[in-house]
């Protein structure tokens, strides 16, 4: 599965949309072809794993910018995603403010 989704997702597309559809054709017609006793058995599987193969090429790679798999290796250029992604993770806890305590009194009196 590793291989062959990696293997989609590298080739060269004109479009996303292009790509989504090349995608998930590639990987039922790879399934069927190779092993049709798995295709015929979890169909939804493979589907589903069609899915996520079109999303994560939807956000990784834009061949309208010339951006494709692997432009990007150091992770240069994706800032933008990356503050999206961060966004679902929950900001650290903090501790009630207790009054009188010496480190609150500190902590206000650097605030400006």
């Amino acid at each position: 599965m590793h291989k062959q989704g990696l293997a989609l997702i590298q080739a060269q597309y004109a479009s996303q949309a292009e790509a989504a559809t090349k995608i998930a054709a590639g990987l039922n017609d790879f399934y069927r072809a190779q092993y049709p006793a798995i295709y015929a058995a979890q169909r939804g599987a493979v589907d589903a794993a069609a899915k996520s193969l079109v999303a994560i090429y939807q956000r990784n790679v834009f061949p309208e910018m010339k951006v494709t798999w692997g432009t990007y290796t150091s992770g240069m250029g994706i800032a933008r995603q990356d503050t999206i992604r961060r966004r679902d993770v929950p900001l650290p806890r903090r501790e009630p403010y207790v009054e009188g305590r010496e480190d609150d009194h500190q902590r206000l009196q650097r605030v400006p």
